[in-house]
């Protein structure tokens, strides 16, 4: 939410307020999306994307476990969209609603291997 970024933001609230009159403001495409691929990044840091090494000398980037976090969060990813209902009978409208999805994806798996997804 720094600066305005953020799903609880001003940039998005000033969007959801002025969707009547678009004239007012029109960035909300751009906004949107910048918000929402931020969100996901923070999500993979979350997962562990910043992991560095806990061997001997000084830490280093996990390479390998990021590309695990990285391959897990595309898979929830996926794998939310995968369940979305038609936007003709539900729509996915608010990032809660979309975040359900993650958390139910990520509930629903039990084991997951980056080889074989």
């Amino acid at each position: 939410m720094h600066q305005g970024w953020g799903w609880a933001g001003w940039f998005y609230q000033r969007e959801r307020d002025f969707a009547e009159a678009p004239e007012v403001c029109n960035k909300s495409p751009y906004w949107s999306e910048q918000i929402q691929s931020s969100s996901l990044f923070q999500m993979y840091r979350s997962l562990g994307g910043d992991a560095m090494t806990d061997g001997a000398g000084p830490p280093t980037r996990d390479a390998a476990y990021r590309r695990l976090i990285s391959d897990y969060s595309i898979y929830l990813i996926l794998r939310a969209i995968a369940t979305m209902p038609s936007a003709s009978t539900h729509l996915i409208d608010t990032p809660d609603k979309f975040v359900k999805l993650l958390d139910d994806a990520d509930a629903g798996t039990e084991t997951f291997d980056a080889r074989t997804g």
